[in-house]
């Protein structure tokens, strides 16, 4: 198809027109761009306002995860004492609040079943000495008949295993009774006395009813549920129960979705309505197994020091600390502080205070910049600043303020 020189020059001409317009307004948008990447102050502005600074460099952050908790006893240095005899108390020699060294005496229990369980074991020990002292003629009865009968057949050989039976019934006898001695003997070891005082027993051959309950481990006796003359039995399994209060348990609930956040051996601060702004540090010690189904929580021990303030049952908050790791694995990140970080022309950016000893300390650059997670008070920077630059903090909502205020058009523009 022909087209005529004379309609061709006049439509480029118009094409040509439409072209620099555009480039001239993309000019002017440049060249306003260019000037927002500066925001200035007035010094007294500067001083009113407070601006302040601090710096792009790589820490480790930490996450903070608060949660609701309870102070328990710690129940691995916990102690249930019970009594293994029936009797009734003759000596009570502790109450609620005792400290207790181990092997104390906690009380003493007259009992009639242990007095008749050491009158068992000396009566078989008896029984077997008894016996035992047959062995030893049935055993020169038989060797004689043996001997004569093999010499001189002076014997009847009929005679000589009637002698030979009652030998074997007399060791038979013998291996019966030290059996019901042992037995005897152990059932002594099962009501708790020792191998030293059964040999005491034996020795001595006196008989005493009274059996001591002693403390298992050093610690605070923190229940006493008996009183001095109380009949008890083995089968009440909690008489007193003593604590190492050195150490206490406090069990948080974490929800189940932060649980990625805790790691056995985070550090934690712990705080109580009875000791006001005051915090106990503790470490994390036991993650959970099992989701509470009913609050979706799970359990998380964490191990404290023990404090007069703080008594087993009382309501706490745990704030859970946690090293912060980004994407690459490494606790060391590039980050600048939460308050730093400003959404400038739609986009993520800090303010830079002017570099080197001829800037003008009332003149701030706009930086635009990457982030990533947040945490601890900081946000991690993947580009957009070196280690070492000096960003505004206090007063970069101010400086933002600014650059909207220069976006806005005049009203005399056309």
């Amino acid at each position: 198809m022909h087209f005529p020189t004379r309609k061709i020059l006049p439509l480029c001409f118009a094409l040509g027109m439409v072209l620099l317009q555009a480039l001239l307004i993309w000019a002017a948008d440049a060249d306003k761009k260019e000037e927002s990447e500066q925001v200035r102050l007035a010094p007294e502005a500067v001083k009113r306002y407070g601006i302040s600074f601090g710096l792009a460099k790589k820490r480790k952050i930490t996450t903070h995860l608060v949660v609701p908790a309870r102070v328990a006893m710690n129940t691995n240095a916990m102690a249930v004492v019970g009594c293994p005899v029936q009797g009734r108390i003759v000596d009570l020699k502790v109450t609620a609040g005792d400290v207790v060294k181990k092997g104390d005496v906690l009380m003493v229990v007259g009992s009639l079943e242990l007095g008749e369980a050491q009158s068992d074991y000396l009566q078989k020990r008896v029984a077997t000495e008894s016996v035992r002292s047959l062995v030893a003629p049935n055993q020169n009865a038989y060797d004689r008949a043996k001997k004569l009968y093999e010499e001189s057949k002076g014997i009847a050989l009929t005679e000589v295993e009637k002698r030979q039976i009652e030998l074997e019934a007399a060791k038979s006898a013998v291996l019966i009774a030290e059996s019901a001695v042992k037995a005897a003997a152990d059932k002594l070891l099962l009501m708790g006395i020792s191998q030293a005082a059964i040999d005491q027993l034996a020795k001595s051959g006196e008989i005493n009813p009274c059996y001591g309950v002693y403390a298992p481990i050093a610690g605070t006796v923190t229940e006493s549920l008996v009183t001095q003359g109380e009949l008890v039995k083995p089968d009440r399994e909690r008489l007193v129960v003593v604590a190492d209060l050195s150490t206490l348990w406090v069990l948080a609930d974490v929800p189940e979705v932060r649980l990625g956040e805790v790691k056995v051996g985070s550090k934690a601060d712990i705080r109580v309505a009875a000791a006001g702004e005051r915090t106990f540090s503790g470490t994390v010690s036991h993650i959970g197994v099992a989701v509470d189904p009913a609050t979706r929580t799970i359990p998380v021990r964490i191990e404290i020091k023990s404090d007069e303030v703080l008594k087993p049952g009382m309501f706490a908050q745990a704030d859970i600390v946690s090293t912060f790791r980004d994407d690459d694995g490494d606790e060391s990140v590039l980050c600048v502080p939460a308050e730093a970080v400003q959404t400038v022309h739609g986009t993520t950016a800090v303010f830079l205070a002017e570099q080197g000893g001829g800037g003008d300390p009332n003149t701030f650059t706009i930086r635009l910049i990457s982030v990533g997670s947040s945490a601890g008070g900081f946000v991690t920077i993947f580009s957009g600043l070196d280690g070492g630059e000096k960003v505004v903090t206090t007063g970069s909502s101010i400086l933002k303020a600014e650059v909207a205020k220069s976006d806005v058009p005049d009203d005399d523009d056309d």
